[in-house]
């Protein structure tokens, strides 16, 4: 979904970029290769590029250690049971999860969660339904679960008008 369509259902504008960010070089280098990931996403499809993010998060996300060491230490934490293995294939699966997420990013626009039968499954689509028939507030409260972008499109797309809080990336690009 653009920004203008986005804006068009808002009340207020959509925040400026960043001005408390200078633009440096590695801004730009970082906006340069996501603009070409994404496209390169484009030429090869939907299924492809998930498939294609997932596998290689899934190989390089657990070599980045202090980020997977944290993981699995929290893992321990709350799963003393589980052995060493376990632990390594759930953190695995978030990495590949966090990679096919990505790269569902470049396809947002494309996501039309009114599909029966679609690439997502609405649990409690009814209650959705009954909300934007109602006309009445609501507060959706999520997290970084699958892909969490998936909340604010498929309300927009059910006619719940919605605003959405969030922290604006590092880079203003």
């Amino acid at each position: 979904m653009s920004d203008a369509a986005l804006e068009d259902d808002l009340d207020t504008p959509l925040p400026e970029r960043r001005a408390n960010r200078p633009i440096t070089l590695t801004g730009r280098m970082e906006y340069a290769a996501a603009r070409g990931l994404f496209a390169f996403f484009h030429l090869i499809g939907i299924d492809a590029a998930s498939a294609l993010a997932g596998g290689f998060t899934r190989f390089v996300g657990p070599l980045l250690g202090s980020v997977s060491k944290r993981a699995d230490d929290n893992l321990r934490a709350v799963y003393p049971e589980w052995t060493s293995a376990e632990r390594r294939r759930i953190i695995a699966k978030v990495w590949e999860n966090l990679g096919r997420t990505t790269a569902e990013f470049a396809f947002l626009d494309k996501f039309d969660t009114r599909e029966a039968n679609g690439r997502v499954e609405i649990v409690g689509a009814e209650k959705i339904k009954s909300l934007a028939d109602s006309g009445r507030p609501a507060i959706f409260v999520s997290g970084h679960f699958a892909n969490w972008e998936l909340m604010a499109i498929t309300l927009h797309q059910a006619g719940v008008k919605t605003a959405v809080v969030y922290r604006a990336a590092n880079n203003p690009l």
